[in-house]
């Protein structure tokens, strides 16, 4: 069992790339504190281009950043 909470409006940034007004969980686990999973709220945005043991990531065509 874990303990989160959903919290609205929240500006994530990842590779470069800022997106605002996102909602997004947030899950406490006492052993993972420096671990974050981006969801499909940020990842519909954004092409990810994995290579070997790089992952690039890139704003779509059409999508807007804020």
């Amino acid at each position: 069992m874990v303990w989160g909470e959903t919290v609205s409006d929240q500006t994530i940034e990842a590779g470069g790339i800022q997106l605002k007004g996102l909602r997004v969980g947030v899950v406490m686990q006492m052993d993972q504190r420096d671990y974050a999973l981006l969801g499909q709220n940020f990842l519909r945005h954004i092409d990810v281009i994995q290579s070997g043991d790089k992952m690039v990531l890139r704003m779509k065509s059409g999508s807007e950043a804020h």
